[in-house]
């Protein structure tokens, strides 16, 4: 069996890039996994664990390749004032299409549709399709949560 080794991170201050206890807990972007922060002009994807941490990256990263989700960038164990850590990776920001149909949990539109065929055709079966987890960048639909494939 072949182990997987951990992704390379960086570790910061929460506060060296405006992050709080409080802004975590009252995010509104939140799934099973992660927590999503929108930090200046990017967004950062937070995790309990490395492992989980890493994991998301790399299936992000592996669809930003293939023009399937936005683009990742470094992965950070974030320390929080109370000494907590998250562990993160930064994220482009996509707009997201609950937000763009006024919060319709289900949309299955023409750019849903291509989405799911663009996964399909990458060799991704992609189950849990509500419109939190896929968005727009650049006007192309792209998966925004990859761990529902």
């Amino acid at each position: 069996m072949q182990t997987v080794q951990p992704v390379k991170s960086k570790k910061i201050d929460s506060s060296s890039v405006g992050v709080t206890s409080g802004s975590i807990a009252r995010s509104e972007n939140r799934g099973v996994y992660a927590t999503f922060l929108k930090v200046g002009n990017r967004g950062l994807k937070c995790y309990n664990s490395p492992e989980s941490r890493d994991q998301h990256y790399r299936y992000q990263r592996t669809l930003a390749n293939k023009g399937l989700a936005p683009y990742c960038d470094d992965c950070v164990d974030m320390t929080l004032p109370d000494g907590s850590v998250k562990y993160a990776y930064w994220s482009g920001l996509a707009e997201v299409a609950m937000d763009r149909y006024d919060g319709e949990l289900f949309v299955n539109n023409e750019d849903c549709r291509d989405l799911k065929a663009r996964l399909g055709d990458a060799g991704y079966d992609w189950h849990d399709d509500h419109s939190g987890n896929w968005g727009y960048v650049n006007g192309r639909a792209v998966l925004i949560d990859c761990s529902g494939y």
